[in-house]
Formats: C-alpha cells, sequence, structure tokens
C-alpha cells in the first residue's frame, strides 16, 4: 500500500481490509484512518465479475465499478482514469527517469492499466457468455 496526495491506496490487483472495522476498499482517504489499521490482501485471480444493470460487482461482492458504456476501450479507460487522470498519467510517464520513486510511480501505473485490462477482459467475457 501506498500514499499519494493524502490517499492511500492498495497497490494494483491488492485491495485493503482493516483489521477491525468491516472495511474493504481500494483506496481511502489518509487523514481518516491510520496506515496500520489496514492489511493488503490480493484480489483473486483471475477476476470473477457479476454485472447487475451497469454495476459490475467484483471479489464476492465487496466491490463495485459502475460501469458507463460496456465496450473494451471504455472499460479500460474508466478504469485507468479513476485512479490517473490524463494529466496524472503524462506526468508519471514524463518524470518516470528522475528518480527511483518516478520509476515506482511509473511501474505501479502500469500495473493499475494491466489491472484496468484484466478487469475489462473479466466483464467482456462475461457478457459474451450471457451468463449475468
Amino acid at each position: 500500500m501506498y500514499t499519494d496526495k493524502n490517499i492511500l491506496y492498495a497497490e494494483p490487483f491488492h485491495f485493503l481490509k482493516h483489521f477491525s472495522r468491516p472495511v474493504n476498499c481500494l483506496s481511502v482517504p489518509a487523514d481518516a484512518y491510520n496506515h496500520e489499521d489496514f492489511e493488503e490482501l490480493p484480489i483473486s485471480s483471475p477476476i470473477v465479475v457479476e454485472i447487475v444493470g451497469n454495476k459490475v460487482y467484483f471479489e464476492n461482492r465487496k466491490f463495485c465499478f459502475i460501469i458507463k458504456r460496456f465496450s473494451y476501450d471504455d472499460i479500460v479507460e474508466q478504469i485507468i482514469k479513476s485512479r490517473y487522470s490524463n494529466d496524472k498519467q503524462l506526468a508519471v510517464m514524463l518524470n518516470k527517469d528522475r528518480s527511483d520513486e518516478d520509476i515506482s510511480d511509473f511501474n505501479r501505473m502500469q500495473l493499475w492499466r494491466m489491472f484496468a485490462k484484466s478487469f475489462a477482459i473479466a466483464i467482456m467475457d462475461k457478457i459474451s457468455s450471457r451468463s449475468y
């Protein structure tokens, strides 16, 4: 897990689980919780999704993304932008060679992009199998 601009994030392909409260999240305001109150757990692989209308649940309904358009490209873009705006993506790419921390940020962003693609594939597979 890592903190960026006062937000505590789970690493890509992981989620945060609070030790004593019923809180599971991909990110949380860092000033609302202590970093030590969470453990980081892996998201199940392969990602299993449940689609209900425009909501896509995963990890046994612990998490939900509301999807605007059900195409592979649109899903990937929406998931990436849920953590990285266009400006943030550009800044990470342009600064990746400046320091070890910048390289780490770039690699983390690439892993988030891989997560978005894996998630989109799971959704498209579910739609194509018509089993939702």
